[in-house]
């Protein structure tokens, strides 16, 4: 983990810290956990973390991403996607729970998907428009 600052650390932060370099021991990459409340949801201020995250440390072999999430923005996703990729050859999303919309984008954008007994994905409610993107005329797209 790195020495950053934050502001307002997470609850039981430095708890969380530990049980994840425990885990880091016992496998054969790194592991970020990516855990959203039912308050949160996965946003641009999530692909700045990850990013300060992931240049804090070399390039790994394997990332095991732990995702629990309501969804999120779309665009945030794919950027997430994009920075994990660009830090490991391999990544892997573990599912122990809900991993709804924009977090179902992120779990797909993984080499593989491991779910626990009480997980499930959703399907990708969110929309990203583009300029080339077709107009459709029953969503009134401007």
């Amino acid at each position: 983990m790195s020495s950053k600052k934050y502001k307002t650390p997470p609850v039981l932060f430095n708890k969380t810290q530990e049980i994840i370099r425990q885990i880091e021991r016992q496998i054969d990459g790194r592991f970020i956990a990516y855990w959203n409340s039912t308050n949160g949801s996965v946003c641009q201020n999530d692909v700045q973390a990850l990013d300060q995250l992931l240049h804090a440390q070399s390039k790994s072999e394997k990332i095991y991403i732990f995702i629990k999430s309501d969804g999120g923005t779309g665009r945030a996703s794919l950027r997430m996607v994009h920075l994990l990729r660009q830090h490991c050859v391999r990544l892997l999303a573990l599912i122990p729970l809900n991993c709804e919309s924009a977090a179902t984008m992120l779990a797909l954008g993984a080499d593989e998907i491991h779910m626990g007994p009480l997980a499930f994905l959703t399907a990708v409610d969110t929309f990203i428009t583009h300029d080339l993107s077709p107009l459709d005329k029953d969503n009134d797209r401007v």
